[in-house]
């Protein structure tokens, strides 16, 4: 009740189903909170008055952030602070969150250990919700297989398969995201297929065999290969919650031509951005959305699990 309140600065009144004001929807998401004051009829998405994503809402009802989920970490706050320890977790109305499935192949040399994969899971947190760089959602996270035998996909159909095979169907509500080994060719990165009225096959792949081995030819040092599979999680994720069809500004893959906005594209200042056109995006580099992907964002249409 307190975070609604601070969030939309309305007098309210309370009811035997809730606390809502006038003309207000249980399900309404507004300004986040961890912003300075703004105007809440405008600034509806984001920490420091971002843009609006491209519907209002999370998909998830006042009833099921009351009751909360078993979660095993995430929702960290606007400054990446306050996340959640695991176990229980009451979610709330007035935040943006978004709820992941994580399953981890193991039984190859680039499959990541238990403290490797929180610490990938954590920095995609605290990029969706950083107050500044972030998209306005705070993410959770439960690994619901941790070490699946590892597989080596010949194609996206085996993939696919795999992926309907392996989400849980008491995780309706969670985007799925896949630690896998590698397709046989070695690459790409990662892949999101997304979920369609004929085929429950969607879901989000990060390739960790294909990073190692470029990360190997990087001549980087070792430490750094956790910032880029973080990134390439929040890269594939960011596929899953975003429509960009017909859409200006962005190729057919759901890619960002020019997302620091100066009219280059592929310029020096785009490098850096999660969603820029093409390969030549900096895999290390923090997690950092532009306006345009923001804007396109939708918590109510998960690729991996709804259509």
């Amino acid at each position: 009740m307190t975070e609604y309140m601070a969030q939309y600065g309305l007098g309210f009144t309370v009811g035997r189903l809730g606390v809502f004001g006038a003309g207000e929807s249980p399900t309404h998401e507004g300004r986040d909170v961890d912003s300075p004051p703004g105007s809440p009829g405008t600034d509806t998405d984001g920490g420091r008055n971002m843009v609006p994503h491209k519907t209002p809402g999370d998909s998830l009802t006042t009833l099921q952030e009351y009751r909360g989920f078993i979660l095993d970490g995430g929702g960290f706050d606007g400054a990446g602070a306050n996340g959640h320890a695991g176990g229980h977790k009451r979610l709330s109305p007035a935040y943006k969150e978004l709820l992941v499935e994580v399953d981890a192949m193991s039984g190859f040399a680039a499959a990541l250990t238990p403290a490797q994969l929180t610490a990938v899971l954590g920095a995609v947190a605290n990029g969706y919700s950083n107050a500044t760089n972030g998209a306005g959602i705070r993410v959770y996270w439960v690994v619901d297989e941790a070490s699946v035998p590892n597989v080596v996909f010949q194609d996206a159909s085996v993939a696919k398969s795999w992926a309907y095979d392996h989400s849980n169907p008491l995780l309706e509500e969670f985007a799925h995201v896949v630690y896998a080994n590698k397709f046989s060719n070695n690459t790409p990165y990662g892949e999101t297929y997304r979920n369609n009225l004929y085929t429950n096959s969607g879901g989000s792949f990060v390739f960790l065999s294909a990073i190692a081995t470029d990360f190997a030819l990087s001549g980087m040092p070792v430490a750094a290969i956790q910032p880029w599979i973080s990134n390439t999680s929040a890269h594939e994720i960011c596929h899953s919650i975003m429509d960009t069809i017909s859409t200006n500004g962005f190729d057919g893959g759901e890619h960002v031509k020019d997302p620091d906005g100066d009219g280059v594209e592929g310029g020096r200042g785009d490098l850096g951005y999660l969603m820029v056109k093409g390969g030549i995006r900096i895999h290390t580099a923090p997690v950092l959305f532009d306006d345009k992907t923001r804007g396109q964002i939708d918590l109510t249409k998960k690729a991996s699990v709804e259509w």
